[in-house]
């Protein structure tokens, strides 16, 4: 059953077992239908959390003040997946889940740096070992805006715009997490 936030746009859905997910993946990717960015697989232990990111480090310039020189400070710009893991004593897994989108949008520039855009969403969910919990709604958007123009006569002020095609490319995408735990007996 599927459970969405009021504000988070995220989806949790629980899998079984025997659904055969990665074969359903793999066919669809192998029709292109979809596109698997990676299979990152993490151990942990018992109530350990576990983390997974992937992203930038965006420099972010600072004026400063009386005529010194700018400072550079750096913001991390990471999609990012925390997992906590707590095995019940019916050995099923309780799992605690952090997911952060942080994007940068260049379209929304202040003083030259771009303003961050953070999606974000924690839940806990009970899940059989070897059952799949997935999560879906992680979407980003990216703009392009392209000019073409014809040389010289595109950079005439006023009269230049006749000679320009201006074009907006928007490409979204939706990320989906798809989360296996399973218990390895020691």
């Amino acid at each position: 059953m599927p459970v969405t936030g009021p504000t988070s746009g995220l989806t949790l859905v629980t899998a079984t077992r025997n659904f055969r997910l990665d074969y359903q993946l793999s066919l669809a990717e192998s029709r292109g239908l979809l596109k698997i960015l990676s299979r990152p697989r993490i151990v942990t232990q018992n109530n350990i959390q576990a983390v997974v990111r992937q992203g930038v480090r965006l420099p972010i310039v600072t004026a400063s003040q009386l005529l010194g020189p700018a400072t550079v400070n750096f913001v991390d710009a990471f999609l990012r997946l925390s997992v906590t893991p707590q095995i019940t004593v019916e050995n099923t897994i309780f799992l605690q889940l952090d997911v952060e989108n942080t994007t940068p949008d260049f379209g929304r520039e202040i003083l030259g740096n771009p303003t961050l855009l953070v999606q974000q969403a924690t839940t806990q969910v009970l899940v059989t070992d070897g059952g799949t919990v997935v999560i879906g709604g992680v979407i980003q958007t990216n703009n392009a805006v392209n000019i073409a123009q014809v040389p010289l006569l595109g950079n005439i002020p006023i009269l230049g715009n006749l000679f320009k095609k201006r074009s907006i490319t928007t490409q979204t995408q939706e990320l989906i997490f798809f989360i296996t735990p399973r218990i390895i007996q020691t």
